[in-house]
Formats: structure tokens, sequence, C-alpha cells
């Protein structure tokens, strides 16, 4: 699989895409975490990492800027961000590049990842539940255990009538346990009031730029309290 890099320097955007001054943008102050996170506040000089699928990639946005590559390059003070996510990566995908990502000791990893596997498995039946959240498990360690300070996009996708197939996204809410168990941070309901609502998406599963902007607040509201925020 092809790995998409983008590097952008924070001191170098000079848009205010991910404000919070969109309508509706109130952070989710409400999933602030009850159990340890790590490498909280204690995070590596390294670089952000944007890592797993489309939405961790920025698709639909009109440009990287508009983004959580955006997002996170203004939102930490002048780091690098990588963009290290792939359009329908699954967690069988981000497996195989998971050692170069860790080898950079980043900061923060900002990863989405699950629902590709969902959707792969109501095909072929090749990636269980299991795979998905054994995978996950793994890919969370090997980036705490590396200094990194790690955020999951928790995703919580209504049902589509019109998707040839029926699909179990079951497996996208026991992530949590994982996140919990392993001190990640997991951003709960992290499209809530955007699915199905044209003002914040582009098509059916990724937002627009004004979406974007609405989950980097979401975002940066759960990371205030464990890195430096901007």
């Amino acid at each position: 699989m092809k790995i998409m890099v983008s590097i952008l320097a924070a001191i170098a955007l000079t848009t205010t895409a991910c404000s919070s001054g969109s309508d509706g943008g109130q952070g989710n102050n409400d999933n602030l975490p009850d159990y340890n996170i790590k490498n909280s506040k204690a995070y590596n000089d390294g670089s952000v990492i944007l890592f797993g699928d489309s939405i961790a990639r920025g698709e639909g946005a009109s440009s990287d800027v508009k983004s959580l590559v955006g997002c996170m390059a203004l939102a930490s003070g002048g780091k690098i961000v990588s963009n290290m996510a792939n359009d329908g990566a699954t967690t069988v995908d981000s497996m195989n590049f998971l050692n170069f990502a860790v080898s950079n000791k980043p900061a923060l990893a900002v990863i989405s990842l699950g629902g590709n596997d969902a959707i792969i498995d109501a095909f072929d039946q090749s990636i269980p539940e299991t795979k998905t959240l054994d995978n996950i498990r793994k890919i969370f360690k090997s980036f705490t255990e590396a200094g990194t300070l790690v955020l999951h996009i928790g995703l919580n996708p209504p049902a589509n009538p019109n998707f040839p197939i029926d699909v179990d996204t079951s497996r996208l809410s026991k992530i949590k346990g994982i996140a919990v168990e392993e001190g990640v941070l997991f951003l709960e309901n992290s499209m809530e009031g955007m699915w199905g609502n044209p003002e914040y998406m582009a098509d059916e599963v990724h937002p627009n730029d004004k979406g974007y902007a609405l989950l980097c607040d979401r975002v940066k509201s759960l990371l205030a309290p464990h890195f430096t925020i901007q």
C-alpha cells in the first residue's frame, strides 16, 4: 500500500480553518476521560501523526489545510504534521507500516480505524471483529510504548440503507474498551450531529470543511488537558 505523507509546519499556515467559531462547534467536554492516559504531558519532541483511514487523511476537505492535518498543525504550536493515513485503510493495512510510524517517535498520534474493516468483512468475512480489535490493541500499545500520546477518533455511523450489503459496525464501539485499557484518549461520538447533514458532510461518510472544523474543535477539547494546545 502506498503511504501518503504530507508535511506541514504550523507556522506556514495562515488560515484558521479549525478555529472554534463554527456553528455547533462546542467541544465534547463531557467526553473527558476518567481513566489514566499514558504519556499525558510527557510526550516526545517529535511530530504529530495522522494515522489510519480517510477520516484521518481528510477525505472530503477542500485541502489539507482544511482537514485534521491543518487542525493539528495549528493546534500543536509549530510541530510538523505527517499525514500517514490512506483512503480505505484497514487495521490490517495499517499494521504494515506501523513500525515505520512508531520509529519516528511522534509526540501525538491521532488515529481513525475500524470502519473499513467492518465494510470489508461484510463482503468477504476476511477481517473478523477479533482481528480488528487485536490489531487496534497492538497499534495503541506500539505508540504508547514509544512515548506517544494517542487519540482515537471513535465513529458511530448510522445504518446506511443505500449500502448494497448490511454492515455490522458494532466492533467500533468496542474500541473504547481497548482505549481505556491501553491509556488512549477516545473521542466518543466524534461526528454527532454531522451524519446525514449536508451542512457538515461532503458525502455520506466524510465531513466537508465545516465538518472537519467541528471535528477539530472536538479533538482539541479532548486533547487540551494532555497536550499543549495553541
